[in-house]
């Protein structure tokens, strides 16, 4: 939590008070802060999800190496 004034906030962002109004509203609107006056609040993530292994078949294998080195500029 902070209570610093919208000067404060300002002054140690560098940031004019209209600026400071449209980060502060499009951060409440992305959920990574609360705000009301004169205390924020920074939100809580959430957890990253999981992310599921995927088995690639030998013939995609083939064709992400393939691809890798025709990025690299080596042929096989």
């Amino acid at each position: 939590m902070s209570y610093y004034s919208d000067a404060a906030v300002g002054r140690a962002l560098s940031l004019a008070s209209a600026h400071l109004n449209q980060a502060r509203d499009d951060l409440v609107q992305a959920g990574l802060i609360a705000f009301q006056r004169p205390l924020y609040q920074v939100l809580a993530l959430d957890a990253p999800r999981p992310v599921e292994a995927r088995v690639l078949a030998a013939d995609e294998i083939t064709l992400r190496i393939g691809a890798l080195r025709a990025v690299l500029g080596r042929t096989p």
